[in-house]
């Protein structure tokens, strides 16, 4: 099996061999949705998933994973990506709740704390102006 084509946020395609019957496949422990299968490939809509260079897992049900070609490269990278922090201004007292939106977060970072000592849960820190913040 190869990889032939993925765009964040849409497509992966691989081609292969064989493929029958419905599969998971899951790309840095988040799955794919809507698959579709020929008996030469496969395609599914890619979600987000997590920072670093991940290598896609496609198991069938009756069959188990599927291999790839040898000397092939077969990893996606995501990267994070802020596309918006809202509000753009705040008090100079602290205390404004600040929205960063994106993708490549942990998805244990989609909620937390926030605090002046750089702890608190998930503890993802995020300096602004020297301030230390915890998502």
């Amino acid at each position: 099996m190869t990889i032939t084509s993925y765009t964040d946020g849409a497509s992966v395609d691989f081609t292969g061999t064989g493929f029958t019957g419905t599969p998971t496949v899951t790309i840095g422990g988040v799955e794919c949705t809507s698959p579709t299968v020929t008996a030469t490939s496969i395609s599914c809509t890619k979600a987000d998933g997590p920072v670093g260079s991940h290598t896609p897992v496609v198991e069938f049900p009756d069959y188990g994973h599927v291999a790839y070609d040898s000397g092939v490269s077969n990893t996606i990278d995501y990267t994070l990506a802020i596309t918006s922090i809202s509000p753009s201004l705040g008090s100079v007292a602290g205390g404004t709740t600040i929205t960063i939106t994106g993708t490549g977060f942990l998805p244990s970072l989609t909620s937390g704390t926030m605090n002046d000592s750089g702890t608190g849960e998930d503890a993802m820190k995020v300096t602004i102006q020297g301030n230390i913040c915890t998502i």
